[in-house]
């Protein structure tokens, strides 16, 4: 009995396939191909995340100038009703 030869004329993941005369899964036969040399070899480039994590200096200047515009914002809420009352009964 002869082998069916099946043609699938794809590209698969940069393997041409057809060449490919086989019944299997052609996922399964042409595996998986890495985009680069640092995905395939899982090295530390590869590793590296993608977010840029804040210096101590940067969160510190960010807390303090929180800091201050809460002490404004409070001092407004504050001033605001006392300077409205003195207006009222001027």
């Amino acid at each position: 009995m002869k082998k069916k030869i099946v043609k699938t004329g794809i590209t698969l993941e940069g393997i041409d396939m057809q060449t490919y005369r086989g019944l299997a899964d052609p996922h399964h036969v042409a595996g998986r191909t890495s985009r680069s040399v640092n995905e395939a070899f899982k090295d530390a480039t590869y590793a590296c995340a993608i977010e840029k994590h804040k210096s101590d200096f940067r969160q510190g200047l960010e807390w303090f100038s929180e800091l201050f515009m809460f002490f404004f914002w409070a001092g407004v809420a504050i001033a605001l009703p006392i300077l409205l009352v003195l207006w009222l009964f001027k």
